[in-house]
């Protein structure tokens, strides 16, 4: 299988909170009680559903790509990388969707 392997450089790692701030728009207070909610870096996918799932097509650009990034990150969530969570995504892998570019030229799904 070609592609980047799917990995977090640490170098740049930035912090849950501040990923959901940055990624998807969010305000720090919610990004806070969102993530205070479930106890750790993780987030519901049906907070993603109802907070992203509304957005109108005549949205502003930095709205739709931080829509697309909610959408993989609930893609991802409920498909490839699913636990024993039960409807639960860990917010660290926005850090691969942060440039929409690069999204398909990552090897979703292929381990060594």
């Amino acid at each position: 299988m070609d592609g980047k392997a799917v990995l977090v450089d640490p170098e740049g790692f930035i912090e849950p909170i501040q990923l959901l701030q940055k990624a998807l728009g969010v305000i720090e207070v919610v990004a806070t009680k969102k993530l205070y909610i479930v106890r750790g870096n993780v987030s519901r996918l049906n907070w993603l559903q109802e907070t992203f799932g509304t957005t109108k097509d005549a949205s502003s650009y930095p709205t739709m790509i931080q829509t697309t990034k909610a959408y993989m990150l609930y893609l991802i969530g409920s498909t490839l990388f699913t636990n024993k969570s039960d409807g639960q995504v860990n917010v660290v892998i926005l850090h691969l969707l942060m440039n929409v570019n690069q999204i398909a030229s990552y090897a979703w799904g292929w381990r060594h």
